[in-house]
């Protein structure tokens, strides 16, 4: 049987409503969508401010100085010290991504 959408019916494996919901067969379907920003290398150009913070394991500072550098950041963004992000900065849109080292302690 068809579905309205055209896709063949099939049952929903996850449902995590209202953001995602993926069926048997595969389909993902996007149930919230956000505007589209080109990629850009200047992130500012498409209205995104990043900062980075570098967390190095390998500094010979043992355990929990990276966790207490990641933490600071979150303490700096949430101070709104910056000028730019006290003016600008929008704490409900701010978000963290990391990888490596930095995905797991962010």
């Amino acid at each position: 049987m068809a579905a309205m959408n055209g896709h063949a019916a099939s049952d929903v494996a996850v449902n995590l409503y209202p953001f995602i919901r993926k069926y048997t067969d595969g389909r993902v379907e996007r149930l919230l969508t956000s505007t589209y920003v080109p990629a850009s290398e200047d992130a500012c150009r498409g209205g995104v401010a990043t900062r980075d913070v570098v967390i190095d394991p390998g500094t010979g500072h043992p355990i929990p100085a990276a966790y207490d550098d990641a933490w600071a950041a979150f303490r700096w963004v949430e101070s709104l010290s910056d000028p730019w992000l006290a003016e600008y900065g929008d704490r409900g849109r701010t978000f963290v991504a990391g990888d490596s080292a930095g995905g797991n302690i962010g």
